[in-house]
């Protein structure tokens, strides 16, 4: 995975993030999303997938 970018809700500044932040990956109402740690410390989420696209509901083509 290639570092992104990220506005910090805690620190309010826009972070690069590297895949050594990572936390974990969850399946929550609002879709898929990644745990991450930001550089100040605080704990963050970032939207992978959103809930009305998830592939459990794509029919096979």
């Amino acid at each position: 995975m290639s570092p992104f970018t990220h506005h910090c809700t805690a620190c309010e500044r826009v972070q690069l993030i590297f895949p050594t932040q990572l936390a974990g990956v969850a399946e929550t109402d609002q879709g898929v999303v990644l745990a991450f740690t930001c550089w100040c410390g605080a704990a963050q989420t970032y939207p992978l997938q959103p809930a009305d696209r998830r592939t459990d509901d794509v029919a096979a083509a």
